[in-house]
């Protein structure tokens, strides 16, 4: 029997094979594409995008990402390549940073605070 991988996050790239987001992924997300090969759901649009006429057209055509899963083989189990054609739904995906950019972030954000922190001192000051 083969081994599924199935990573805490992944990319979902364009057809052009461009990256286009980076999201979590739950287990039962990847068994889902594992066993169907597609997915497709409904995007949360931005609060302010909520402009109707009628209340009931909010929700009669929401925005779509569908999903298609393509099968390669990594050193004997079976990773999925994810792919869309919706790659503007796409980016309105909740993005999930990469092992290897989350100590980057961290820094950028305490870099960020400790300037903010220290701008606000400076300004108390010269009052």
């Amino acid at each position: 029997m083969k081994k599924f991988l199935k990573p805490p996050q992944a990319v979902i790239f364009s057809r052009d094979m461009e990256p286009i987001i980076s999201i979590d992924m739950r287990e039962w997300f990847w068994d889902y594409l594992f066993m169907h090969g597609r997915l497709t759901f409904a995007v949360p649009k931005p609060m302010s995008n909520f402009q109707y006429d009628d209340e009931e057209d909010k929700f009669a055509h929401p925005d779509r990402v569908t999903i298609d899963a393509v099968p390669f083989d990594v050193n004997g189990a079976v990773g999925l390549l994810l792919i869309t054609h919706d790659d503007v739904n796409a980016l309105m995906l909740k993005s999930a940073w990469l092992p290897g950019q989350q100590k980057d972030l961290a820094d950028e954000k305490r870099k960020a605070f400790v300037h903010g922190f220290v701008k606000a001192l400076y300004e108390m000051r010269e009052r």
